[in-house]
């Protein structure tokens, strides 16, 4: 099952600019028509009528990312928010951790017993996404708007080589530090406006 997951999650670009490094993994996420609080994930080449990849449902306080389409015996990892909303507790195959707010800009810091410390960080002043970075300074992956057009959709793209259960951290931690942001604004909207 893993081979063959491992080959549905590979995708090598070959339009990409000089100061990227090429994704090794490339997906579409697309909000579904029926559910705004459910995500479709695709790997980037597979027809929009294909079958979700995985699946991630969104409460106000949960994220569940599921191995397909949702089913309880499909359940890959969960995040569920802590203190004030500025940091979750997530569980993938087993294994905690944590991801929360920094107190310096939009930095989203992710410590993984199995991977170690990581930074989701803005992007740019214009929010136009989070690139997610080791200690080292390496980029490891960047999710963004799907564009003007696609304004229902993201895309996520992975620079390293890594297994399903490394994109799996990924895609979670994605998702939660979107979370953490669009609560942080809120936050933030609602001081300056009682203000």
């Amino acid at each position: 099952m893993n081979e063959l997951a491992n080959k549905l999650l590979y995708y090598t670009s070959s339009s990409t600019s000089s100061t990227q490094p090429s994704p090794t993994h490339h997906f579409i996420l697309r909000q579904s028509s029926q559910d705004s609080d459910t995500t479709n994930v695709f790997p980037i080449d597979q027809p929009q009528d294909g079958l979700a990849v995985y699946t991630i449902q969104t409460s106000k306080k949960t994220i569940i990312l599921y191995r397909g389409e949702p089913n309880p015996q499909q359940v890959v990892g969960e995040c569920k928010a802590a203190f004030m909303g500025l940091s979750m507790h997530l569980s993938l195959r087993g294994s905690q951790f944590s991801i929360r707010n920094s107190t310096t800009g939009t930095k989203f810091i992710v410590e993984s017993p199995s991977y170690g410390r990581l930074v989701w960080k803005g992007d740019s002043l214009l929010g136009s996404g989070l690139s997610l970075y080791k200690t080292s300074g390496e980029k490891v992956a960047t999710i963004k708007s799907g564009g003007i057009l696609n304004y229902r959709e993201k895309q996520l793209l992975l620079f390293v080589p890594c297994d399903v259960y490394y994109v799996e951290m990924v895609l979670l931690t994605a998702i939660a530090a979107m979370k953490l942001d669009k609560r942080a604004d809120d936050i933030a909207f609602k001081l300056l406006s009682d203000s």
